[in-house]
This record gives structure tokens, sequence and C-alpha cells, in this order.
């Protein structure tokens, strides 16, 4: 009885969620970016099982598909908004099946991509690279927690477990919680900014990157597929 009762419980929260959500009860702040010239980075809200408001950063890779953590969703699929041009856009999120969100450790998986019911008007989405493009130059992180557009540069080496550790230089970590879902980007040989990864935790002045690999880039393929919508993904050479 407990239990059943606690079930109920929980799809009221989140039915009550859904109606706050609809009439602007919970507000999520547009992605101020200053002068950066960066492609479209976004900071979305979804609810949680219990209610709960929980924020994020997201990448845009087409007019209606981004990526954002999959730990950002404490279930397989959610409905959540964001803010672009000072107008609000709803969207399907949808959390790779394979993550393992009862224990968190491992984030190869850790992706979650979104389709948004309308595309952003002259957004500009981010082409993506792969992980071989790293040769030990530095590369580029960012976030947007609250709204406030923070980058910067440090070293990224490949990890075991589908990670990429990225040390940032004196120890300085000017990204934090919230930030989570920013881009790792790197400049390709045409001086295209490339997204081969997205920011999943921060330790110390250490921060893990879930590897859009082949496995993950074929989850983003085929939510947008059965979404109606063509491969937000081209073709990219993991040799």
């Amino acid at each position: 009885m407990v239990l059943r009762k606690g079930v109920f419980v929980s799809k009221a929260l989140t039915f009550l969620f859904t109606i706050l959500l609809s009439h602007s009860a919970f507000s999520v702040p547009e992605c101020r970016y200053g002068e950066s010239g960066l492609p479209t980075i976004l900071y979305v809200l979804v609810p949680s099982s219990n209610g709960l408001a929980v924020h994020d950063t997201a990448v845009l890779l087409g007019p209606r598909v981004f990526i954002t953590t999959g730990h950002l969703l404490d279930r397989l699929q959610a409905r959540g908004y964001l803010v672009y041009g000072g107008k609000r856009y709803h969207f399907s999120a949808y959390r790779n099946p394979k993550y393992d969100y009862a224990t968190m450790n491992d984030s190869t998986y850790d992706i979650t991509v979104g389709i948004l019911d309308e595309a952003l008007p002259n957004a500009e989405s981010w082409a993506v690279g792969s992980p071989a493009l790293l040769k030990n130059e530095p590369t580029h992180v960012a976030g947007c927690v609250h709204g406030n557009l923070r980058e910067q540069e440090g070293l990224a080496t490949t990890k075991t477990g589908g990670t990429i550790i990225v040390f940032t230089p004196h120890n300085e970590v000017l990204l934090g919680p919230g930030d989570g879902g920013g881009p790792l980007w790197l400049w390709d040989s045409e001086g295209k900014r490339r997204v081969i990864g997205m920011m999943v935790f921060l330790m110390g002045h250490q921060l893990g990157y879930t590897i859009l690999s082949e496995e993950n880039l074929d989850f983003i393929r085929q939510t947008a597929l059965k979404n109606g919508l063509p491969s937000p993904v081209e073709s990219v050479s993991f040799q």
C-alpha cells in the first residue's frame, strides 16, 4: 500500500510540474553569448520524476536537434523547454537506454537527444568531429550555467571507458555544475569548429567528457529519424 501510494504521489507531482511548466511557474534563462562567436549553445530545463526543475547546458546539432547529458533525465523520456531569442521552445528528450542512471559510474553513454517541436530560427548548428583529431594541442570547452556562457582552453587525453579527460591550465576551472552538456571542441584542418564530446562530470581541475563515439552518433541519428527528421550528424572518421 505504501509503495502504491508513493507511486501515486510521484505521478501526481510529475503531472503538477507539467501544469506549472506550461504556466511559466518555472523559468530558465537564455544563454547569453556576448562576443563569443560560437555556434549555438543552449540552457535547457526538464522535470525530474519528483517534480523538481533540472537544468543543464546543451549543444545544437540541427535546427530541431540538440544533445545534452544523459544524467539530466531520471527516466528514458521527458518533456522540457528552453528559451531562445526571447521565446520559449518546447522539446522531447530521449536518454540513451544504454546509460546506467542507477550507478552513473560509466559516462560512455551519458547522452540525451532533444527534439524540438519547432526549429530555432537563425541558429548556427555545431559540426561533429572525431576524437582522432586530438593531437595534444589545446582543446576548448564551454558551458552556459544559469545562462552565462563561459569558455576556456584545456589539454585533453583520451581515456578508456568512452571518456575524454580535460586538464585545465594552472588548475583553474571556470566551469561548474550546470555546465554539464557543454561542448568539448577543437579546430579542424579547414579552420572549422568541431564538437567531439560534452561535459558530464567535474573532478578537481579535471573535466570529464562523454565522447561522441560511433554508438552515440548512431543513437543521435536514430532518434532524429524516429521523429521524422533527417540525421543532423554527417559522416565522421574515427581512424
